[in-house]
């Protein structure tokens, strides 16, 4: 145990290139954790802990503050600094506290919990990550529109605020921005705003499914979706849009029952390719027409599509209203991809907006106006250009890497839009004999979901979102000889 009479153990070794600061306080918070520093142990005043390393004073002021802030340690007036209580158990573990490994009351069985429509297993093994890099949000323009308005803010009165908040300003700035950058041809009064996937998907389903009115899903794999319909009890008929006889499927459909609603990803190109083009779009809003039944169409990744044609757009055609088109507002931060952008016909609309509640604790109304600053002075449609192209450099990169290592011997599909890659192995087998020379060779598989290696597969789905070429690289080197040779 370290005492405060062994001045010199406070003394520690920092390593070059790093703040002192941080390695100070990671020193101290593993000792207090691993319980060398019991509970009312002191340490030495802040100038002597300065003097002990060479570092400066002001420095290990802001190691104390962070670590108060953090509870373990506290002072006492006049006395001097020492670890807090209940810390000195290693992992942090509190012996006294009410959360303990017990239940006082019993929990109800798993099975219980089941979804009433349960997802399709899995069929592919989700590798990397599908989602933005952060790295790529615009922070530091973000940044300046904030401080803006923070400023501003600052001198509001309570009625300037709920008169933000009451505004349809940034739905509006939304409308004007689809329209100009992604050719939406949106009038006032057909964009609102629902804050969370969840709640979106909730409310448009009930604003347009009916009691016993059949519902067509496209997209099995898709959870929230079916937890979703699971909670408005909606037991849903799938069809996938890559069988060659889905057409005639939705239209037996549409015949014999009550069909409501579709829902679609146009670009949604898994496994093999299954994006829709604008032959098929068309051919399914003829359908939507003629029978009587609306398209819930998604779109996740308007900004970020491959190739030198844009998606097909069920939404940008003359739909005459059996169109409803979701999207985030944008993938460059979490706030934007959770403000999620409802079109449809004003009726809906105004539907929609009356189910909205009150969501006041839900937004930030500083941000909101940092992006619609973005919006108007063409801020955000450079920033979505510059991560696409850093995101297309990244898929190539990916493409050809594979490529050139396993050639005709693993298929990729062709990628529409997305993160995503989807790739073909010859044999679930050899899949499987080609991860397991990976983690022979020393490295990590970063299993997008901790329970898929006990999927028997040949498909891949593999995320560049976040994209490290030396990762990939050893990775392909690893098991390069065993897909190419087989099993």
């Amino acid at each position: 145990m370290r005492n405060k009479t062994d001045v010199l153990q406070w003394k520690f070794s920092f390593e070059r290139g790093a703040r002192p600061g941080h390695q100070l306080a990671a020193h101290i918070e593993k000792l207090i954790l691993s319980g060398e520093l019991c509970a009312g142990t002191s340490l030495p005043s802040q100038k002597e802990l300065a003097r002990l390393n060479n570092i400066n004073a002001n420095t290990v002021r802001n190691v104390y503050d962070r670590l108060f802030s953090k509870g373990l340690l506290y002072a006492v007036s006049g006395s001097g600094t020492y670890v807090s209580a209940n810390l000195n158990v290693p992992g942090g573990s509190f012996p006294q506290s009410g959360f303990s490994d017990e239940v006082p009351l019993q929990l109800p069985d798993n099975a219980a919990l089941k979804p009433v429509s349960p997802l399709l297993e899995q069929d592919f093994l989700s590798v990397g990550l599908d989602t933005l890099n952060p790295v790529y949000y615009p922070d530091a323009v973000l940044n300046r529109y904030r401080r803006k308005h923070r400023d501003r803010y600052s001198r509001y009165s309570q009625l300037d605020h709920l008169r933000d908040l009451h505004s349809d300003a940034y739905a509006e700035m939304a409308r004007v921005y689809f329209n100009q950058n992604y050719q939406m041809q949106l009038n006032p009064g057909t964009l609102t705003i629902v804050y969370g996937r969840d709640k979106c998907l909730d409310d448009v389903l009930s604003s347009l499914l009916f009691p016993g009115a059949t519902f067509v899903n496209t997209c099995r794999h898709d959870p929230l979706l079916a937890e979703v319909l699971r909670r408005r009890g909606i037991c849903p008929f799938y069809l996938e849009t890559s069988s060659p006889d889905f057409l005639a499927r939705l239209e037996a459909l549409a015949t014999t029952t009550s069909l409501r609603a579709i829902y679609l990803r146009p670009q949604c190109n898994y496994p093999d390719g299954a994006a829709l083009d604008a032959g098929l779009c068309a051919q399914i809003l003829e359908l939507a027409i003629r029978f009587g039944f609306y398209i819930i169409e998604e779109d996740k990744y308007h900004e970020f599509w491959w190739g030198n044609r844009k998606p097909a757009h069920l939404a940008k055609l003359m739909h005459h209203g059996h169109v409803v088109y979701l999207a985030p507002l944008s993938q460059l931060s979490v706030y934007m991809r959770n403000t999620r952008i409802v079109c449809a016909v004003s009726p809906l609309i105004e539907r929609l907006n009356q189910l909205k509640p009150f969501q006041h604790e839900f937004r930030d109304l500083i941000e909101e106006l940092a992006v619609m600053d973005m919006m108007q002075n063409g801020d955000l449609r450079n920033a979505v250009r510059t991560a696409r192209k850093s995101l297309e450099d990244n898929l190539y990169q990916l493409v050809y890497l594979l490529d050139s290592r396993f050639g005709d011997n693993i298929k990729i599909a062709p990628v529409n839009a997305g993160f995503a890659l989807w790739l073909e192995f010859k044999d679930h087998r050899l899949l499987a004999s080609a991860l397991e020379d990976i983690v022979s060779s020393g490295q990590q598989i970063p299993f997008s979901n901790p329970g898929q290696p006990s999927v028997q597969t040949r498909f891949m789905r593999l995320g560049f979102g976040t994209f490290s070429f030396r990762e990939a690289d050893s990775a392909s080197i690893a098991m390069q000889k065993r897909v190419i040779n087989g099993v």
